[in-house]
């Protein structure tokens, strides 16, 4: 994800900058740095992620009110500039709305490894979908059915990573949800991997996702922009190894197995849009991005719009705050279905009421993306791998009533009430 890490200052306040750092000058994030939870089973080294100098440009203009970008001549220059390779440009207008009550989609929806069988909303609205976890497998599916009843009903996907002993995927079906594998990889480098030298790893996990009556959505090498993880790899390097398991993964008969393409909102830019693997080896596209900054924090950016707390308009969807910067919602939701794939608040102290609000405010900012199909909340206390506040779960703290509250509101809105075609919620 895209929060956790050191403290954020000013750029050349900072140590340990990128080697070309007059050409690559990024801020820094607070909380930029993140590793999995032991309790994933994925502990990951801390990151660094940072907006280029032409972003904080670009928000520092914005703010001075010295530009006026709007849906006009100024986004199509920087759409088209945008687009290369496999990336169509996007053809609406801000102010577009989602597909009528019965949704209809473009062909290039089901065009990939699905086919047909791709989930997405029969109806307007959006997935709602969790990471969730705890120490231990026990104690998370305790979890996720505590949120089953607060909220009053099953979310649509849920998220874990691969544990082959434990039939997780299993468990998340009886549930009534879709589930999502997240994290996994087949090992290796990238050259490895395209070369075929990790074919048999490869097999043998579509052998066991194979076997599955069901879909599972896979949400491999996610955020492969980040430069510290094994994967990291840009253009057509990064494009071959993910064709390759693909590829493999359908040649072994895995077809119920869905591939959600998903790097980070606002960090390696270039890197994302040479890396799409095309429209043939995906079902869906996404992004993570996270409100990581306090109120008022003047040196902190989640968002390329301004510094400070950042609402989840302002984290996916911010060419509503007309900050000339394309989305990766728009420059991929034309072609595939768009589900945010990791995201969440941090809890401010000293502004308490804030986090429940940054809830409620997703519903309101998610009719505005025309091309969003669900979200996933990053539900994890990683205090104990991060900083102190990175305590991402929907409840915390619980002795502040309207945080949780304010989550509970917003997955009750209709907005979320599309379901997955999958099985009944059958408990246990």
């Amino acid at each position: 994800m895209l929060a956790g890490g050191l403290a954020s200052a000013s750029p050349v306040q900072q140590s340990n900058r990128p080697s070309s750092f007059l050409r690559h000058l990024r801020c820094r994030l607070h909380g930029s740095g993140r590793s999995r939870l032991p309790a994933l089973d994925a502990v990951r080294s801390p990151r660094v992620v940072a907006w280029s100098l032409s972003v904080t440009l670009t928000a520092l203009v914005v703010l001075t009110g010295a530009a006026t970008s709007s849906d006009g001549a100024t986004r199509a220059q920087s759409n088209a500039r945008a687009v290369a390779g496999d990336v169509a440009a996007p053809t609406r207008s801000h102010s577009s709305r989602p597909p009528g009550r019965r949704a209809s989609y473009p062909a290039s929806y089901f065009n990939g490894p699905l086919g047909r069988r791709n989930p997405v909303p029969p109806t307007r609205g959006a997935f709602l979908l969790a990471w969730h976890s705890r120490s231990g497998w026990t104690r998370t599916k305790a979890g996720i059915l505590e949120r089953h009843r607060a909220i009053g009903r099953p979310f649509d996907g849920i998220a874990t990573v691969h544990a082959p002993s434990e039939r997780r995927e299993a468990w998340i079906h009886k549930q009534g949800a879709l589930p999502i594998i997240a994290g996994w990889t087949p090992g290796g480098t990238p050259e490895e991997i395209a070369a075929g030298a990790r074919d048999k790893a490869i097999a043998a996990f579509a052998k066991r996702i194979g076997r599955y009556p069901f879909v599972v959505m896979v949400r491999m090498f996610h955020e492969f922009d980040q430069e510290h993880l094994a994967y990291h790899s840009c253009g057509e390097r990064f494009a071959a190894m993910w064709r390759r398991v693909v590829t493999v993964v359908k040649q072994r008969g895995a077809g119920n197995v869905g591939f959600w393409w998903s790097p980070g909102e606002g960090y390696g830019r270039e890197c994302t849009r040479s890396s799409y693997p095309g429209d043939a080896y995906v079902d869906w596209v996404g992004s993570d991005a996270y409100n990581h900054c306090f109120v008022g924090e003047a040196h902190c950016y989640s968002t390329p719009y301004r510094p400070g707390w950042a609402e989840f308009e302002e984290l996916f969807d911010y060419e509503a705050g007309h900050a000339n910067l394309t989305t990766q919602h728009d420059l991929f939701g034309p072609r595939k279905p768009f589900v945010v794939g990791e995201t969440g608040t941090v809890y401010d102290p000293s502004s308490p009421a804030r986090k429940g609000d940054w809830y409620r405010s997703v519903v309101p900012a998610a009719k505005k993306m025309r091309y969003l199909r669900g979200v996933m909340f990053f539900d994890v206390d990683a205090t104990a791998t991060e900083v102190a506040r990175n305590n991402w779960h929907v409840d915390f703290p619980r002795a502040e009533s309207g945080v949780y509250q304010g989550f509970v509101d917003m997955a009750s809105n209709a907005w979320f009430k599309t379901r997955v075609p999958a099985a009944s919620p059958r408990g246990g």
